[in-house]
C-alpha cells in the first residue's frame, strides 16, 4: 500500500512539471514573438550599424593580407612589367582599404556618441582603423621591417646578458716638433 501511494505521489509531480514545462514553453514563445515584433528603431539601427562595422573590420583585414600576397609577388616578379601591374593593384588595395578604413572609423564614433551605453562595448572590441599609405603598408611586413623589429626585441631581452663592448683607448697625442707644451705652474704652501 505505501508503494502504490508512492507511485501515485510521484506521477502526480511527474505530471504537474510536464503541464507547468509547456506553460513556460508557450509563454517563453508568446516573449519572444513579442520581442521581434517590437524591436525599437534604435536598437535596429544600432544592430545594423555594428554588423557594418564588423564587415568593414573583415574587409580591412583581407584587403591587407592580399596586400602581403601581392609584395611577396612583387618580390618575386622579374619583369618590370609585371612589377607595374602588381603595384598598380597595390595602389587600388591601399585607396580601398584607406576608404573602408575613415567609414569605419566615421560608423564607431557615430555609434560612441549615440549610443553611449552600447559604445562602451565597442571601445572594448573594435580598435580604431587608420589610412597607410603605400609605403607603410609594403614596410609593415616587409622583410627588412621583420629584421628591425626582431633586432629590437633581442636587444632588449638579452641587454643584460651582452658583454659591453670594448671602447678602444685613445692613441695618446704625440707632440710634434713645432708645438711645445706650455710650461705647468705649481703652486707651492
Amino acid at each position: 500500500m505505501p508503494f502504490i501511494k508512492l507511485k501515485v505521489l510521484l506521477l502526480s509531480i511527474v505530471s504537474s512539471a510536464i503541464v507547468m514545462h509547456t506553460a513556460f514553453a508557450s509563454e517563453k514563445k508568446e516573449e519572444s514573438a513579442a520581442a521581434t515584433e517590437e524591436v525599437p528603431k534604435d536598437q535596429k539601427e544600432f544592430t545594423d550599424k555594428t554588423a557594418k562595422l564588423t564587415t568593414l573590420g573583415n574587409r580591412i583585414e583581407e584587403a591587407e593580407k592580399r596586400f602581403q600576397e601581392l609584395v611577396r609577388e612583387k618580390a618575386a616578379a622579374k619583369s618590370p612589367e609585371a612589377k607595374q601591374v602588381l603595384i598598380k593593384e597595390m595602389v587600388e588595395i591601399t585607396n580601398q582599404r584607406n576608404k573602408d578604413a575613415d567609414e569605419f572609423n566615421k560608423i564607431k564614433s557615430d555609434l560612441t556618441y549615440r549610443y553611449p551605453y552600447q559604445g562602451e562595448k565597442l571601445n572594448r572590441r573594435y580598435q580604431t582603423q587608420s589610412s597607410r599609405s603605400l609605403e607603410e603598408m609594403e614596410a609593415a611586413g616587409g622583410l627588412d621591417e621583420l629584421l628591425t623589429r626582431t633586432k629590437k626585441v633581442v636587444e632588449r631581452k638579452f641587454a643584460p646578458f651582452m658583454e659591453e663592448e670594448k671602447k678602444p683607448e685613445p692613441k695618446p697625442k704625440v707632440a710634434k716638433p713645432g708645438e711645445e707644451k706650455p710650461p705647468r705652474l705649481r703652486l707651492e704652501k
